[in-house]
């Protein structure tokens, strides 16, 4: 499809966005948009599906609310694009330029977003479950109460993310790194988080259940009413760790390190200890 056939189509599209006589949603499953120059287009609610668009310049485009499903973005240009409530579960981002892309709320399930650079992205609320992020750059990148279950992080820096209320969930973070992350009211699952290096961040009220914690740093963390349920926390480093109020049940705590840290409040139950 060349872009004097699309605008017709987007043309229609319009009216029927606006409820006016004529209008048709915009329907162009499966086509081939290859090497367009297509910023500031308007895409909202069209369906998308499957829809190859490698190597075309959308900068500033609206897919808000669009079906986007199985769609291919490799080599595009994605600059401020917004992708607000859009649906692209398996779509292609591998080699796009997503600077200041506005993903919220979107749903990125099982997409192909490995080795990027999410510089300026919003990724509030959106889901990205089975997602491939591995090798990409996250630091600094909203991801407040984003849904990672079962994704794949390996090698990702999440230095300095918002990942407030997040969910992780069989998660892969081999290789993560989480330095000065906001990670209040986190939720970790199911997810073997050895070694992980997070000093400094701020895990007050975090929840991990069902997880691996040996030889993990949390060394000057915020982790007030934090949650420990059944967690292997051998060897892990709590120094100068801030722990009031934190609750530890059915979990390993031998070999870990709590040098000068703030225990007031704790509460273990049926824990495994040096003292045992």
């Amino acid at each position: 499809m060349d872009r004097p056939e699309l605008e017709k189509i987007l043309s229609l599209h319009e009216r029927w966005l606006e409820n006016l006589p004529g209008g048709r949603r915009a329907s162009i499953k499966g086509e081939l948009l290859k090497d367009l120059e297509l910023d500031r287009f308007e895409f909202k609610r069209a369906d998308l599906r499957e829809v190859r668009f490698e190597g075309s310049s959308l900068v500033s485009a609206d897919f808000q609310g669009a079906d986007l499903s199985n769609s291919d973005f490799r080599g595009t240009n994605l600059k401020d694009a917004v992708f607000f409530d859009a649906k692209l579960e398996r779509a292609d981002f591998r080699g796009a330029e997503i600077n200041g892309v506005d993903f919220h709320h979107a749903n990125l399930k099982m997409a192909k977003m490995s080795d990027l650079v999410f510089e300026n992205v919003n990724l509030l609320e959106a889901i990205l479950s089975k997602t491939s992020l591995s090798g990409s750059d996250l630091r600094k990148v909203n991801m407040e109460n984003v849904d990672l279950s079962e994704a794949d992080l390996l090698g990702c820096d999440l230095s300095g993310a918002n990942l407030r209320e997040a969910n992780f969930v069989s998660t892969n973070v081999d290789g993560c790194k989480f330095k000065g992350a906001y990670l209040y009211n986190t939720n970790f699952l199911k997810t073997d988080l050895s070694g992980m290096d997070f000093s400094g961040t701020d895990l007050q009220e975090a929840n991990f259940v069902n997880v691996k914690l040996v030889e993990a740093k949390f060394k000057g963390s915020n982790m007030k009413d934090s949650n420990f349920v059944n967690v292997d926390m051998r060897g892990a480093d709590f120094t100068d760790a801030d722990l009031e109020e934190s609750n530890f049940v059915s979990s390993d705590l031998r070999d870990a390190i709590f040098e000068n840290t703030n225990l007031r409040g704790k509460n273990w139950v049926k824990c495994k200890t040096d003292q045992q």
